[in-house]
């Protein structure tokens, strides 16, 4: 059964609010964070392998999604007709790294036999920096943009930012390789 429109509208607002909600990250952070406390406990993580090979499936899919959305799909974003998807997509982002940021790092913390170095946290750590003072500049002056139609000079923190997904994806990256060195050994 198809939803009204008035319906499919309604859901679509309230995950438009939650992406774009300052509170967001702190609700992510919190509703990850607990589960992967639960299966410390509960699971038999003694295992090196299994922690291993999850921490690697969750750096690739974070350096799988960093390139796919801050590499190409934001040029793209720049084209289009709606200068609020950026938001959306970049939030939604937010909330994925956010994920693999708690996993990577309470499996590197509470399981100091799989730490493989400091580069594996660099990713996590950067994050904060970025959602917490870089983010709601760049967001504030999107909302500029959508409510004048007026496009902006490029700042200081668009290149900060970019340098910190730089930063992130070379992080991401080693971090992989020696996961996976790591886990065929």
């Amino acid at each position: 059964m198809v939803k009204p429109s008035s319906e499919k509208e309604e859901v679509n607002n309230r995950i438009s609010k939650f992406l774009l909600s300052s509170s967001t990250p702190y609700k992510v952070i919190a509703f990850n964070a607990a589960p992967v406390a639960i299966l410390q406990k509960v699971v038999n993580f003694s295992e090196k392998k299994k922690i291993l090979g999850t921490s690697l499936f969750a750096s690739l899919i974070w350096l799988g999604a960093l390139v796919g959305v801050s590499f190409m799909e934001s040029w793209v974003k720049f084209q289009a007709p709606r200068p609020d998807i950026g938001r959306h997509v970049f939030s939604g982002l937010r909330i994925l790294e956010l994920t693999f940021a708690t996993l990577i790092t309470s499996f590197s913390v509470f399981n100091r036999g799989c730490f493989i170095g400091h580069l594996e946290l660099l990713a996590p750590i950067l994050l904060i920096p970025q959602i917490f003072l870089i983010t709601p500049v760049l967001r504030k002056r999107s909302e500029i943009t959508i409510v004048t139609k007026e496009i902006l000079p490029t700042s200081a923190f668009h290149f900060s930012y970019i340098a910190l997904e730089v930063i992130k994806f070379g992080s991401l990256f080693y971090s992989s390789i020696k996961l996976l060195n790591n886990l065929i050994e």
